[in-house]
């Protein structure tokens, strides 16, 4: 996690923790906003879907989605106590299993000694309180009025915005780059590829567009058997798996396969394409 990833992290919990019921609840561009009006922030959305992807690890963020209804979150200062004190004792636990304290024997053997982790942004906010993140802010206000502020759109005007071209901004990997996915990495990728399948399958298609369903459908299936493989070159799964996606999304009339499509390709960009 960067520090600033870090910095607007605590800055949503900070502004959550000021609230009657210790909670933020809204659509995503709105924290965005109560951030940058509290704390002066710029709305960088990079860094706040970093800093939504580590607080929904600690657990403390949790996401609401229903159809035809935009995606909301909702931000617990009190779960993000609790996470942190999880992170804690498993950061504990790790310093005193017995390879480190192996190791650390046999620096001390050695004549030196195995320096003590650093606790992170984060964690130190999470013990040390609001004066610390002021402290934080004033440390780093250069670096953080260096970030880019982008434009706040809600979900539906995003979704006008990249309707002519919805892989708009993702960069193209290089065609010597390789990727190598965990099993992890594997399941969590290919689970939505095969759901858009089915549902490609069981559509009955466009006449107007005839063709166009075989084509997406080989494309993703080329793009799936790239991630089950488990190792493959980025550009070829953006060839394949990502510009079918933005077909699908600019041009198939079916909503529920369009949503399905949008759900997949956040998973990609999010995992191995950075827009």
């Amino acid at each position: 996690m960067s520090e600033l990833t870090e910095i607007y992290a605590a800055c949503l919990v900070e502004y959550a923790g000021r609230q009657p019921d210790g909670a933020l609840a809204g659509p995503f561009y709105t924290f965005g906003k109560d951030a940058r009006d509290a704390f002066n922030l710029p709305y960088n959305e990079k860094v706040f879907k970093g800093a939504f992807s580590h607080l929904t690890e600690i657990g403390c963020l949790k996401e609401y989605r229903t159809w035809g209804v935009e995606t909301y979150y909702k931000l617990s200062s009190k779960d993000f106590a609790r996470g942190m004190e999880e992170v804690a004792l498993g950061v504990r636990r790790f310093q005193t299993s017995n390879h480190v304290l192996a190791a650390s024997n046999a620096a001390t053997a050695a004549g030196s000694s195995l320096q003590p982790r650093s606790p992170t942004i984060l964690e130190s906010y999470a013990d040390l309180g609001s004066g610390y993140l002021a402290q934080v802010l004033d440390s780093y206000e250069k670096h953080i009025q260096n970030l880019a502020d982008d434009e706040m759109l809600s979900d539906e005007e995003r979704e006008e915005a990249n309707a002519s071209d919805p892989l708009q901004g993702i960069v193209v990997p290089a065609s010597d780059r390789i990727v190598r996915l965990s099993h992890n990495e594997t399941i969590e990728m290919e689970r939505p590829t095969t759901t858009l399948v089915e549902a490609l399958e069981r559509d009955n298609g466009d006449e107007e567009s005839a063709g166009f369903r075989e084509r997406i459908l080989g494309q993703i299936k080329a793009g799936r058997e790239l991630i089950r493989a488990g190792e493959f070159r980025a550009y070829l799964l953006y060839q394949t798996l990502l510009t079918a996606l933005g077909e699908l999304i600019s041009k198939h009339k079916n909503p529920s396969i369009v949503e399905l499509a949008r759900a997949l390709l956040g998973v990609l960009v999010g995992s191995l394409f950075q827009s």
